[in-house]
């Protein structure tokens, strides 16, 4: 069960669209809203409710987990990143619009956004230089 050609070229063309280089400096970014939430089971990366999306990330003694995580997602759907971090860095989400979230020491650090074009979007560590997901977002 593969997709068709037509849709394949279609993502194929909106994944050479949006995916950008990290070192790119391009306007389009959106201030971060870090806020305080409980704590989530550590073991459950990722959690998914019918028009949210939410993934844990966490940032510990130069180890990042997860890594190259592949998540389904939907455009306009809220997706949520959980932050436990010991270092300061730069969250990339290479999208359109794009969003860039500043990532500072500490704990549930909650960062949230929207898709609004489908394709596939790498979530990345700037400083770190990993990738931690790439959302296959769909119309």
């Amino acid at each position: 069960m593969g997709l068709s050609p037509l849709r394949a070229a279609i993502i194929g063309c909106a994944t050479v669209a949006l995916v950008a280089g990290c070192g790119s400096s391009s306007g389009g970014t959106s201030p971060s809203t870090a806020e305080p939430v409980p704590s989530t089971d550590s073991t459950a990366a990722v959690s998914a409710e019918p028009d949210s999306l939410r993934m844990n990330l966490s940032i510990v003694g130069g180890t990042v987990e997860p890594t190259n995580q592949r998540l389904d997602a939907s455009v306009g759907q809220s997706v949520s990143i959980s932050i436990d971090s010991d270092i300061t860095d730069e969250l990339h989400v290479h999208s359109v619009p794009e969003h860039t979230f500043e990532i500072e020491p500490g704990k549930d650090q909650l960062f949230t956004f929207t898709v609004d074009v489908p394709g596939q979007v790498d979530v990345e560590l700037h400083h770190s230089d990993r990738t931690v997901a790439t959302l296959v977002v769909r119309p």
